[in-house]
């Protein structure tokens, strides 16, 4: 009976919050995502002045995870 009760509940709570139909697209376009001056670019993740070097293994076979080292 319990279970009953939660299902009608939930159906109910599910009913009363419809979704909204005139949503924002879920990606801009390329034009108006690169339009402000403010966004700077950052190559994989890195911050300015930082590029990303893959994970390898080192001379003793240890894995050594990606990470961010300067540019120089």
């Amino acid at each position: 009976m319990r279970a009953a009760i939660v299902a009608v509940v939930a159906v109910v709570g599910l009913i009363a919050f419809p979704t909204p139909g005139g949503t924002a697209p879920l990606a801009l376009p390329d034009a108006v995502a690169v339009s402000s001056p403010d966004v700077v670019p950052v190559a994989g993740g890195c911050g300015r002045g930082y590029h990303p070097v893959g994970g390898y293994r080192n001379q003793w076979g240890r894995w050594v995870p990606r990470r961010c080292v300067p540019n120089w």
